[in-house]
């Protein structure tokens, strides 16, 4: 009974031990959180700054993981997130430091108020000691009175030549905290151009009340080729203030077709057109051969040649025979 206990105690001791070897111990790091301008505006970047300590007694064994968090600061209701890593040689050793910096851009959909940034620093000593500290610090985000952000206008297209037409998009967002009433401008005044239009664009932080695009379509068929500068113009808090931004457009003389020389043809008397038939495919007609009329030859003209030549071998063997009786005859 004694061994069972002190067997079932001692596995419990190397358990404790295995889990307390994993477990992240916090206070491994000295840590600074610096932020740079630490009061910002939407629309504006600031830095934050991140110095580490390494205060464990063991040597790190790998490289830092370094992440911070920004309370609701993604388009102002998510959290923002951002990691990096400090070089394991800058903090290996009690004492060492590293540093490490974040550039944040605040979002314009975002309320005024103070945001908690939390930044935890973990890593591993050389007996795989799991190490983790956090800190935390904060950033106020303060909201003019009136303020507007124009962004640079967008072009249909920035060179015409016959098509004179010209789209201008503009698009504002208010980052102040009233509603504004707002009278855009776009205008050149070489050309004598001058579009208008008046909206409101509300506060807040959603970007279907703080956003606002506008087009405007430019008329420049009376323009002499050459490159004109416009001026967009956002007059707000009772004309008090206002954004301006600039663009270009070139404008070309539209290329003209001119008529090419003919040769003058001597004029011809014109015909009566006929009415076109339809076309006639030729028949072409078998010929028929005639044979001739052949008259057939009598027997005597078939034969009579051989005839006379037969009769003639006749005769000179008969006059032959005869001949050499005469001959047999005389010598008897």
């Amino acid at each position: 009974m004694n061994k069972t206990i002190l067997t079932i105690l001692s596995v419990l001791l190397v358990l404790g031990f295995a889990q307390f070897a994993h477990a992240a111990v916090d206070g491994c790091f000295n840590i600074e959180v610096d932020v740079k301008d630490d009061q910002v505006k939407p629309g504006e970047s600031f830095t934050i700054k991140v110095d580490v300590e390494n205060n464990s007694t063991m040597d790190m064994d790998d490289d830092l993981d370094v992440e911070i968090t920004i309370d609701s600061m993604d388009d102002g209701s998510d959290d923002y997130e951002e990691d990096s890593t400090i070089d394991q040689s800058d903090v290996e050793e009690k004492g060492d430091n590293g540093k490490v910096e974040f550039d944040v851009e605040v979002p314009y959909t975002i309320d005024e108020g103070d945001y908690e940034i939390t930044v935890k620093v973990s890593g591993t000593t050389t007996n795989k000691t799991k190490c983790e500290t956090t800190v935390n610090s904060t950033v106020e985000v303060k909201k003019d009175k009136h303020e507007l952000i124009m962004n640079k206008p967008t072009l249909s297209q920035d060179t015409v030549k016959c098509s004179r037409n010209v789209e201008i998009s503009t698009t504002i967002w208010n980052i102040g905290d009233k509603d504004e009433d707002v009278e855009l401008s776009v205008y050149n005044t070489e050309l004598g151009i001058n579009q208008k239009d008046s909206f409101s664009v509300d506060e807040g932080n959603d970007e279907d009340d703080i956003k606002v695009t506008r087009t405007v379509t430019l008329d420049l068929k009376d323009a002499k080729a050459g490159s004109y500068t416009f001026f967009a113009k956002a007059a707000y808090d009772n004309s008090n203030q206002h954004e301006t931004a600039s663009f270009s457009i070139k404008v070309e003389d539209c290329p003209t077709t001119r008529p090419t020389a003919t040769t003058p043809t001597t004029p011809t008397t014109p015909t009566t057109p006929t009415t076109p038939t339809a076309p006639v495919t030729p028949v072409t007609q078998p010929v028929l051969t005639v044979p001739a009329i052949v008259e057939e030859p009598t027997f005597m003209e078939q034969y009579g040649t051989l005839l006379l030549l037969g009769l003639a071998y006749i005769v000179v063997i008969v006059v032959g025979i005869l001949l050499v009786v005469s001959l047999i005859r005389k010598r008897d």
